[in-house]
């Protein structure tokens, strides 16, 4: 019900694309949202989605596997992951799951054979809002995520400014995947 009228709302604007990016257990209901309008056949009607942010993922793997696997290619190449290996909030999710692995804190080549854009973060140190939220506490980050969202490529491609390529020449940002 909610992502209908998420939908209606945005069909009555004047809107060409839309961005969606969520958070942590945000992210959960996003993926959930998009396979649902994916089983419905409503995913792509509408107003397109140009990108599609996923910061610190608190998914269990397996079910984001599953997730993933249920889209569309053309949706998964317009995904982007924001991943830390040191993210104190998904070690604790982790465990309070069993042992479950949380796609925010896994492996970046693991995840980019998944067809996804992997942004890593781990060697990012510099972050004022800690290991959960480092997207939001880095100055490097906070540039990367902006000139990504309005560039036509996407994060780190060919063809982009080489404002980006300068910005992340000097940070240990690393991006994987299509």
């Amino acid at each position: 019900p909610q992502v209908r009228t998420m939908a209606a709302i945005l069909n009555r604007t004047k809107a060409e694309k839309v961005d969606v990016f969520a958070h942590s257990m945000g992210t959960f209901l996003t993926m959930e949202g998009l396979v649902s309008q994916q089983e419905s056949g409503r995913l792509g009607s509408g107003i397109p989605i140009d990108h599609i942010v996923l910061a610190a993922p608190d998914i269990d793997i397996d079910l984001f596997r599953t997730q993933i696997s249920a889209l569309h290619p053309d949706i998964k190449e317009r995904m982007y992951l924001l991943i830390s290996k040191d993210d104190a909030a998904l070690r604790l999710s982790r465990r309070i799951a069993g042992g479950v692995p949380r796609v925010g804190a896994a492996d970046a080549l693991l995840l980019e054979e998944l067809g996804v854009t992997v942004i890593d973060l781990s060697r990012i140190e510099d972050s004022a809002s800690g290991s959960h939220s480092k997207f939001a506490g880095s100055p490097e980050v906070v540039q990367l995520i902006g000139s990504g969202l309005n560039a036509n490529t996407g994060f780190g491609k060919t063809g982009r400014s080489t404002n980006l390529q300068d910005l992340l020449a000097n940070t240990p940002i690393m991006i994987l995947g299509n």
